[in-house]
């Protein structure tokens, strides 16, 4: 019969993995791999025309990967990594004064099966850190029916029918939002999904102000998340 000491040597070892590249060592991320991330102190200028957009990390591959393991198991260590924000960055969102936080609404089948929304995950971060309410104020319209694309995986299926309708969210009904929101996503690749966001709550209030915030940016991405 096996020791159970020995049948808990994976998770011992466990700590010792660096998340970026997997190579061991003491410590979460290995020095090579803390070197490539890149922390954002201002907005990114000429993104989203004149609406300013801020994003915690820019998304080289080390970032992007440990992104998407954060994304699929929740994993509250690469949270903690993901999380940290620039106090630059920091300061630039509270002189703000945001008076909401707007999280990009998902696909409920694919975030009941990881257990959270990473774009809501992200605006529970923002309250807690600028001490203002987080307000559903979006929904996903009805998914097409027909599906042009039987071979692409349900995470590219969801994201192309959400860039490519001409109006894949819509605004919860009797939902009053304040002035000055700050519109939240988990990462930016193409900004089309944030645009589509941004014409929905531009429209529900006259002279509304938004700003819009994502974890990671990745623009010389082309793959779909």
């Amino acid at each position: 019969m096996l020791n159970p000491t020995l049948l808990k040597l994976p998770a011992l070892f466990q700590p010792f993995i660096c998340v970026g590249c997997g190579a061991f060592q003491h410590k979460t991320l290995c020095s090579f791999c803390k070197a490539e991330w890149i922390h954002y102190s201002k907005p990114h200028p000429g993104i989203f025309d004149n609406t300013v957009f801020y994003s915690l990390w820019f998304g080289n591959e080390i970032i992007y990967r440990t992104f998407r393991q954060w994304k699929q198991t929740g994993s509250g260590k690469l949270e903690n990594l993901l999380f940290r924000v620039d106090p630059t960055l920091m300061l630039c969102l509270r002189e703000e004064k945001f008076e909401a936080i707007v999280p990009i609404p998902q696909h409920q089948p694919r975030s009941w099966s990881r257990g959270f929304e990473s774009a809501t995950a992200i605006a529970e971060m923002f309250r807690k850190k600028l001490r203002v309410p987080v307000c559903r104020a979006l929904r996903l319209k009805r998914p097409h029916a027909a599906d042009p694309s039987p071979h692409l995986n349900q995470a590219m299926k969801d994201r192309l029918d959400r860039e490519f309708s001409h109006e894949p969210f819509e605004l919860v009904r009797d939902m009053k939002l304040p002035k000055k929101i700050l519109l939240v996503d988990d990462i930016v690749t193409t900004g089309i999904t944030l645009r589509h966001a941004l014409k929905v709550l531009s429209q529900a209030r006259e002279g509304m102000q938004i700003k819009t915030a994502a974890l990671v940016f990745k623009p010389a991405s082309r793959q779909l998340t």
